[in-house]
């Protein structure tokens, strides 16, 4: 058994937990792909399907792709905590209530709003080319963040080998994550004059946050097995 076989054995010693994982990264996959491929086959024939193309739209709230998205989110917070009940590491309570916090961000734009109060109501600046409300945005995340920390700083203590594994893919998932949510997504703001380059990278950074909490979510429901197991 090499390593990678070692640390995905780690991860997912249970069999179902890695089907599981397999079958949800895969069907999210598969709509990111239906997600760039759809409006160009669209472009290329001439054929308008928009009930199709919109219900693969992340951009659009009310599309089966967002939904999916928003029930990838809430179903890892749920695993999370499922995994703290079972086992009293306080990790998981961590990860559950970022998870949530996510969730919620997404659900209810809360970054958006709250981006758009300091917009208005705090003298925000231009930087390398955004606008204030982006920099609103940012602020938001970063308050949100700050919020969590302390939890934090006290639940990554006297970790054993395999949880610091585990925490370290969790971590990683969450890196993806943020790159696609926060970095790509002022890109996109940068691109939107440029309307496939704007398009390519807007696919990117809705695909690559579905993927990257498809991971997590796998990652969840694995913790959530092992602690009913032990």
């Amino acid at each position: 058994m090499n390593k990678y076989d070692k640390i995905v054995k780690c991860l997912f010693p249970d069999r179902v937990a890695l089907v599981f994982a397999k079958t949800v990264l895969i069907f999210s996959l598969l709509l990111v792909g239906a997600s760039f491929l759809l409006p160009l086959y669209r472009e290329a024939v001439k054929y308008e399907f928009y009930y199709l193309i919109d219900a693969v739209n992340l951009g659009i709230e009310e599309s089966f792709i967002s939904r999916f998205l928003y029930l990838l989110e809430i179903s890892t917070a749920t695993f999370f905590f499922i995994a703290f009940v079972l086992t009293r590491k306080r990790f998981f309570l961590f990860f559950a209530i970022l998870y949530l916090i996510i969730f919620f961000d997404d659900y209810l734009q809360i970054h958006e709003t709250f981006g758009m109060f300091l917009d208005k109501n705090f003298m925000l600046s231009n930087i390398f080319g955004l606008r204030e409300q982006d920099i609103g945005e940012l602020l938001a995340w970063l308050i949100m963040a700050i919020c969590i920390i302390p939890l934090g700083i006290t639940s990554f203590r006297k970790l054993n080998r395999a949880e610091m594994i585990y925490c370290y893919a969790v971590g990683s998932s969450f890196a993806m994550l943020l790159f696609f949510a926060v970095f790509l997504d002022m890109i996109h703001i940068l691109t939107y004059r440029d309307g496939m380059m704007s398009h390519t990278i807007g696919i990117l950074e809705d695909g690559g946050e579905l993927v990257a909490i498809s991971l997590t979510l796998g990652l969840a429901f694995s913790a959530a097995r092992q602690g009913k197991v032990n």
